[in-house]
């Protein structure tokens, strides 16, 4: 089954009225660190992860504005609404991406790139920044999409070449699964998917066996479907 992950990048930002011209940045208050950023901020030097003090360091006039989950679900919530038209089962994945169910859709619009068209042209019209990536899991989609690819393909080969390149740096793991992996050299997916589940769970952690079973779609995760009121 082909899904479609919608990954909303800055969306508490996207909420927000701010002159373009002017820096901003949305801080997470318990790491003190830059979650988002608009493109004035970056124009000066400032990114993602950086301390607040750093960046303030930077602009004496910069605005800064606490991230607040509750508003990024309350928007996603609203965009699931507005797409519910266009696609039947959306899955939330809060408080900043939708799962989307594509396979059973493609014989209402024909092909994927006619699907992609009709979502695409909805969520422009709400000025929103969001990455994409379609996959034969939901969870290797939303990594596909986290990692930008901003592709749909119905292709697996494309698919899984795409996957195989991304950095075991970026799933979702402990750091003491990230640190053994590089100790003894596994840097990406590649590595990690000529193993079989049995090994991986031997080498390492019952937490890293679920992510790549997740990814490969061996393991089943329960997603959250989205009910309109």
């Amino acid at each position: 089954m082909l899904w479609l992950y919608l990954h909303f990048s800055n969306l508490q930002l996207d909420c927000l009225y701010h002159k373009a011209d002017q820096p901003l940045v949305i801080v997470c208050s318990q790491s003190n660190q830059v979650v988002q950023l608009n493109d004035a901020a970056k124009s000066i030097g400032i990114n993602m992860s950086m301390g607040l003090a750093t960046a303030a360091a930077l602009c004496q006039h910069l605005s800064v504005v606490p991230y607040q989950e509750d508003s990024e679900t309350k928007r996603l919530l609203e965009i699931a609404s507005q797409l519910y038209d266009i696609t039947a089962d959306i899955a939330l994945d809060l408080p900043n991406g939708l799962f989307l169910r594509v396979g059973n859709m493609l014989t209402l619009y024909n092909n994927i790139n006619n699907y992609w068209q009709h979502i695409n042209k909805q969520l422009s019209s709400e000025s929103l920044h969001y990455h994409y990536a379609c996959a034969y899991s939901p969870f290797a989609a939303k990594l596909l999409a986290q990692s930008q690819l901003d592709q749909c393909w119905q292709d697996k080969n494309k698919i899984h070449q795409a996957l195989i390149k991304i950095p075991t740096a970026q799933l979702k793991v402990s750091n003491k699964n990230l640190d053994n992996m590089q100790r003894v050299g596994i840097r990406k997916l590649a590595q990690l998917f000529k193993l079989p589940l049995k090994d991986i769970g031997q080498r390492f952690d019952i937490d890293l066996v679920n992510e790549i079973g997740r990814i490969t779609g061996e393991l089943k995760h329960g997603l959250n479907f989205y009910q309109p009121e």
